[in-house]
């Protein structure tokens, strides 16, 4: 098993097994540091080391057939270059549904059109998030960006034809939305792209938290800090997919015997 698809694998199993880096990394005898960059993707192990990690986690690398590695590292390229383009669509869009909650001057047919693509592209960008969450054993963001999918189209819903049922539905999105972005600031130790990860999960967390004032102003001022999210968050996607997409070349690290 070749990198990045192994450092995914042993985050995977570590994180199954309710392990911590540090814990790893005492068990294989190493620095704490060698186990973050095998894990990130950095460096690829030397064999002692993998033997090691197969001993301690209960898993044969070297026996993963390379067929699998091919479809596993193929899938985020294909997926994310839709996500990302979904993201773009959705923070454009994001400008005119903020616009309308805050003003409500929209027409009906504006409305219901401007919604519409707000729902369908949340379905495309979320699910890229949901991806990268399953890959890098990260299961708060995988689920809760599957909520996203299921929450937001459905909040849309409510707000187009019975705004005066919203309510129930609307806590539950806002809450997701704070899983969401704790998810997304954990996402940052896992990935190359660790400020952009941190930043956007601290913004998502702080909005989402304004969505659920009952001050006006503070729910508008929420709701224009979420186009600049949106964006950042669409940023990463791409990112990830540039990341996943060039060929990587690794070094080997020393390791502590």
């Amino acid at each position: 098993m070749e990198q990045p698809t192994l450092g995914l694998k042993i985050t995977e199993l570590r994180n199954a097994q309710g392990i911590t880096q540090k814990e790893l990394a005492d068990r294989c005898k190493v620095d704490i540091r060698t186990i973050q960059r095998i894990e990130a993707g950095e460096v690829s192990p030397r064999m002692y080391t993998l033997n090691l990690l197969s001993e301690v986690l209960g898993y044969d690398f070297k026996a993963t057939p390379q067929a699998k590695q091919s479809e596993n590292n193929d899938l985020p390229v294909t997926v994310l270059k839709f996500t990302a383009l979904a993201g773009l669509i959705y923070s454009l869009n994001a400008i005119a549904v903020v616009t309308e909650l805050i003003s409500h001057s929209f027409s009906g047919a504006a409305r219901v059109f401007t919604f519409t693509v707000h729902s369908l592209s949340a379905i495309g960008f979320f699910y890229g998030f949901h991806v990268l969450g399953k890959r890098r054993g990260n299961q708060r963001l995988a689920i809760s960006a599957m909520l996203q999918i299921i929450l937001l189209p459905l909040t849309n819903l409510f707000y187009l034809l019975n705004p005066a049922a919203i309510g129930l539905v609307y806590i539950a999105l806002c809450i997701n939305c704070i899983v969401f972005g704790v998810g997304v600031f954990n996402q940052n130790s896992k990935g190359v792209h660790k400020l952009l990860y941190s930043i956007a999960g601290i913004i998502g967390i702080v909005q989402s938290l304004m969505f659920l004032s009952f001050n006006f102003g503070i729910q508008s001022t929420g709701l224009i800090i979420s186009v600049g999210c949106d964006l950042l968050l669409t940023c990463i996607l791409y990112l990830e997919c540039q990341s996943t997409n060039q060929p990587t070349t690794f070094t080997k690290h020393p390791v502590l015997a």
